[in-house]
C-alpha cells in the first residue's frame, strides 16, 4: 500500500516537473516570437504613411536591441555590431527605398 503511494507521488511529480518546464519554455519561445512580430511590424511600410508615422514606428524599433547588437549581411559593408541607434538608422534607410513594404 505504501508503495502504492510513492509511485504516484513521485508519478504526479513528474508529470508536474514536465508541463512546469514546457511551460517555462513555451513562455521563452513565445516571448521572442513577440518580438519579432513586433519588428516586422515596426519595419513594415505603407504606401499612405507620412515621414511622422513612420517616426512613430520606428521609436519602437530601438527598444528591441542590446547595447550593442551583432548584424551579419550578405553584404559586408554591412555586417558589424552596432548600437540600437545605428540600427534604427540602418532601418530608416532601407525603409526609405520601399513605398511598400510588409515582413509579415
Amino acid at each position: 500500500m505504501v508503495r502504492g503511494k510513492i509511485i504516484i507521488i513521485v508519478l504526479a511529480v513528474v508529470i508536474g516537473g514536465t508541463l512546469l518546464v514546457r511551460h517555462i519554455i513555451r513562455g521563452e519561445e513565445r516571448r521572442v516570437l513577440d518580438r519579432f512580430d513586433a519588428l516586422s511590424e515596426w519595419i513594415s511600410k505603407d504606401s499612405s504613411e507620412n515621414i511622422v508615422q513612420a517616426a512613430q514606428r520606428l521609436r519602437g524599433l530601438r527598444a528591441l536591441f542590446d547595447k550593442t547588437c551583432a548584424l551579419e549581411a550578405h553584404k559586408d559593408y554591412l555586417s558589424g555590431n552596432y548600437t540600437p541607434e545605428e540600427m534604427v538608422g540602418i532601418a530608416v534607410r532601407a525603409r526609405t527605398r520601399f513605398k511598400k513594404r510588409n515582413y509579415r
